[in-house]
């Protein structure tokens, strides 16, 4: 569609209905805060506050697209509904999450971030130095 957007029209146009689809998303994110603060404990200081002025931005910036963007972005969104629909899970995934936030998950994710850090690698490289140094 950003393709299409940027061959037919101005970059204007583009930026523009990139503004109202990314801005729908995060008019839902705001949306489902709203519901999960009500359902959890006390926490930081204006947390009921945020959603609702994010809501308020994104209505005020969905507002100020062009019309052509209203529709075409609502048209893109509603032609996404049926492949949400499609490829969403069908059976409940709960033993998935269990998988995910084991202590066990947990330890073997953390394990695997060590090793991508540069500072790894240098240990290496410093290593195997001393290896090749020690030999000759």
């Amino acid at each position: 569609m950003a393709f299409a957007l940027a061959s037919v029209s101005a970059i204007r146009s583009l930026i523009s209905f990139s503004v109202f689809t990314m801005t729908f998303s995060f008019l839902l994110t705001c949306c489902a805060l709203v519901v999960l603060s009500r359902r959890g404990k006390p926490g930081i200081r204006g947390e009921r506050i945020l959603p609702w002025a994010g809501m308020a931005i994104c209505l005020y910036l969905m507002y100020s697209t062009t019309l052509f963007d209203k529709i075409a972005g609502s048209c893109v969104i509603l032609a996404g509904v049926p492949f949400y629909v499609y490829f969403s899970p069908k059976a409940d995934i709960t033993h998935l999450k269990e998988l995910f936030i084991s202590e066990e998950a947990i330890f073997l994710r953390r394990m695997e971030r060590k090793e991508r850090y540069l500072a790894h690698f240098l240990g290496l490289v410093h290593r195997l130095g001393k290896k090749v140094i020690g030999r000759g």
